[in-house]
């Protein structure tokens, strides 16, 4: 009887064992870590692992006399030996995966940082208001659970104690699941793919249910996020090979750490370039994408018609919405409305934040070849702060481009570019701009407002020339004989200053208008094809400088940054000879060496 008790503990014993190993291999985790940052083992592997121990305690005691008599021989103390060295080798290698699960760690050895972080989203981590948890619905199996795991490992070590992580398998912690979902006030049957990440943020008011995003794999695939208990994916349009996790990641960690969506709109009804366009050089559509991605909601916008009176005092005035954080003006060519230049002047001065691409608009005089500037209203606009768009066209030809005369390249260096957070993660990145106009500055006759500021923020180059008169220019062979005026120029500003008066009214609702800002914030760029997708896809700083210059209007400076450029594909090229070499090193060479080294072995010793 005591012998088949023992046996079959000692059974027991192997089968928990086994159990364990199993299960460990499966989840890969032997611990979890909860939303508030505790620890929970993990008891799929810890259960069958105290199970065997104590199958084999319940063993010794059975067979304690043995026991004892082997304590008494001389064996006992190698014995002792050996378990005490592997018990504190297992503790080390434990505590070390305690602390790395804490402090992890990783270094990108790939010439275009493929495996490194967009620094914008490093910034959004860094700053986290709140503990954010991501729930994994993602079993180890899946195609891309090795991928999105680094990611998230990534995210976990910059975001710290903010930002946890928590694993779970679908098809085995189906209660965990569902007691998730519950607390998060998710319905299980809106989650149309069982694949899903979660990321929950603490609730914005007590007794209310938390901040909730859900990113599907599927989704990270086409690169796009979509709220939670949504039922459709939203941005298909943006599918693109690989898994894109950190772009949907991010879009969605911001949509629930925010107090509201920031709201960016393109003023259209002046020929003005726009986000849908058949031509690249007019469309802003790369522009939008990023824009969208860092969880701005971008939209064209128009004035409405006037209505009878308006602009007159006898009828309602045109206005700006007032849930407008940036407002865009990009290539205007034809003229503002005096009602359009009020509402915009009243807007601007009461706390608005202001985008202005000033593309040269030119005309020809009747009956002659020369081109003049029209004046479209944003010299009336811009007049109150100092800024002024010079009737020229910057030529340069030191650095001009094959894409014509009149487009040239600018370097942003130091120290004006360290000066101002639009341009100082951009700093040594080389710009492509293409019939710009200088920006000229003059102290105003009255400042605007309290702690008025102006900060430039690109310049061309000595060699950079203004041109005031393009017939002559484009009749001279020398571009220099025309009419012009000296380098260098100023091609974009900044400004900031308090309000003067507070104007508007908010809209219903408690999130439907931002807060009140405390200063008007504006910037002037003397071009706008410079953002275009044309030029975007040539020179990608173009899309950095223009996303981080709406962040800062919009008072989003954890999105200001520079992205990270495409990583390169690198293709090795064998022809028949270089295979024929690879195929001799790896099936002749190597294992020809290592039989003649064993042969000279072997004859050594005989010896």
């Amino acid at each position: 009887m005591r012998r088949l008790v023992g046996t079959a503990l000692g059974v027991l014993a192997a089968a928990s064992a086994a159990a364990a190993v199993i299960q460990a291999h499966r989840d890969l985790a032997l611990f979890h870590i909860g939303p508030a940052g505790e620890l929970s083992w993990n008891l799929r592997v810890v259960g069958p692992a105290l199970g065997a121990l104590a199958a084999l305690a319940l063993l010794g005691l059975l067979q304690l006399g043995r026991v004892l008599e082997f304590a008494r021989s001389h064996r006992a103390g190698t014995a002792v030996n050996a378990v005490l060295m592997v018990t504190a080798a297992s503790a080390v290698l434990i505590f070390t995966n305690l602390i790395s699960a804490r402090r992890y760690a990783r270094l990108d050895c790939t010439s275009s940082g493929l495996h490194t972080l967009d620094p914008r989203t490093v910034k959004v981590l860094e700053q986290l208001p709140v503990r954010v948890t991501a729930y994994v619905f993602v079993p180890p199996g899946h195609r891309w659970y090795p991928a999105l795991r680094a990611v998230l490992q990534s995210y976990a070590a910059h975001g710290g104690e903010r930002f946890q992580v928590r694993w779970l398998h679908p098809g085995l912690d189906l209660g965990e699941l569902e007691r998730t979902l519950g607390r998060l006030g998710i319905d299980p049957r809106t989650l149309t793919d069982p694949d899903v990440v979660i990321l929950a943020a603490p609730p914005q008011a007590a007794g209310a249910l938390p901040r909730t995003r859900h990113v599907t794999v599927a989704a990270m695939e086409r690169g796009a996020a979509r709220p939670a208990g949504s039922g459709a994916a939203a941005g298909e349009q943006g599918r693109g090979r690989g898994l894109r996790a950190e772009e949907a990641l991010t879009r969605a960690l911001l949509a629930i750490t925010r107090p509201r969506q920031p709201r960016v709109l393109l003023l259209q009804g002046h020929r003005e370039l726009e986000l849908v366009a058949a031509d690249e050089a007019r469309r802003l559509q790369a522009l939008q994408r990023a824009l969208e991605n860092l969880d701005f909601a971008v939209e064209p916008w128009s004035f409405p018609p006037p209505a009878a009176g308006a602009g007159t005092g006898t009828g309602p005035a045109l206005a700006v919405p007032p849930d407008c954080d940036v407002l865009v003006i990009a290539g205007l060519e034809s003229e503002l409305t005096p009602p359009e230049l009020q509402a915009l002047e009243r807007w601007l001065a009461g706390g608005g934040r202001l985008l202005v691409l000033a593309e040269p608009a030119l005309r020809q005089r009747p009956g002659t070849r020369e081109l003049r500037f029209v004046r479209t209203g944003l010299e009336r606009l811009l007049a109150p702060y100092g800024v002024q768009l010079g009737e020229a066209v910057v030529y340069d030809g030191a650095t001009v481009t094959p894409l014509g005369r009149l487009s040239f390249r600018v370097r942003i260096e130091e120290p004006l570019g360290a000066a101002h957070p639009i341009t100082r993660p951009l700093v040594g990145q080389t710009l492509l701009l293409e019939q710009a106009r200088p920006v000229l500055w003059n102290e105003p006759a009255a400042p605007p407002g309290e702690g008025f500021q102006v900060q430039p923020l690109l310049a061309t180059q000595p060699s950079a020339i203004a041109v005031t008169d393009l017939g002559a220019f484009h009749a001279s062979a020398n571009p220099y004989d025309a009419p012009h005026q000296p380098g260098p120029h100023l091609l974009a500003v900044a400004v900031r200053c308090g309000i003067r008066e507070r104007t508007g009214t908010a809209a219903a609702g408690p999130a439907a208008a931002p807060p009140p800002a405390a200063e008007t914030r504006l910037v002037v760029v003397g071009d706008a094809s410079w953002v275009s997708d044309r030029l975007v896809a040539l020179v990608p700083a173009n899309l950095d400088l223009a996303v981080n210059a709406v962040s800062w209007l919009a008072e989003r400076e954890e999105t200001i940054s520079i992205a990270p450029r495409p990583s390169q594909v690198i293709r090795l090229q064998l022809d028949e000879r270089d295979r024929l070499r690879l195929w001799l090193l790896c099936l002749v060479d190597l294992p020809g060496a290592c039989i003649i080294a064993a042969l000279l072995v072997w004859r050594a010793r005989r010896r």
